[in-house]
């Protein structure tokens, strides 16, 4: 048995490839398309995908939301859902 899974994060704006994945699953959600990124970026926040892939598909992943807390030294972490394949 091979298990062949690779990590990419991925900091574009617009990412069709994890939008449609998200779409195509079962317990996709808007927050985690690009799309949704792209307003909390505008809202300061920085914003990644952690994708995980197999034999160069698609198989799980998140959307992450970091944000400073001013005057502060710690930064907001939020992961809204994390999506994974409805294929075993």
């Amino acid at each position: 048995m091979s298990f062949d899974v690779s990590l990419q994060i991925s900091e574009a704006l617009d990412d069709p490839d994890w939008d449609h994945f998200v779409w195509e699953t079962s317990d996709g959600h808007y927050t985690q398309t690009s799309q949704w990124g792209q307003v909390k970026a505008i809202q300061g926040w920085r914003v990644f995908r952690l994708i995980f892939k197999s034999h160069r598909e698609i198989i799980a992943g998140t959307q992450v939301f970091i944000r400073p807390v001013p005057f502060f030294w710690f930064c907001w972490i939020h992961f809204k859902r994390s999506t994974f394949s409805d294929e075993g």
